[in-house]
């Protein structure tokens, strides 16, 4: 039950985040720390919270920088979040 309810709450997530932000712009965000959460763990526990610690202060730090430098957010963050990834593949 705890399973069914975590994908049903995740395909609502994503559902309305692409309406809101757009198909690439979710894909990214979704992906992106889960992959480098895979990168730096090694249960489903660890993953799990990595990818959320990640995808926090992806997101808290992206806006920041984007308000700071005048740039579009959305891009900003996974621009953010491609660096932490390819930063998880030199471990």
């Amino acid at each position: 039950r705890t399973e069914l309810l975590f994908l049903l709450l995740l395909a609502l997530a994503v559902a309305l985040g692409i309406k809101t932000i757009g198909t690439l712009l979710m894909g990214a965000l979704v992906i992106l720390p889960a992959a480098t959460a895979k990168n730096l763990s090694s249960t489903l526990k660890q993953m799990t919270m990595i990818s959320l610690i990640i995808s926090l202060v992806s997101v808290g730090l992206g806006l920041w920088l984007s308000n700071f430098w005048h740039l579009p957010p959305g891009p900003t963050v996974v621009l953010l979040n491609s660096v932490i990834f390819a930063v998880s593949l030199l471990r």
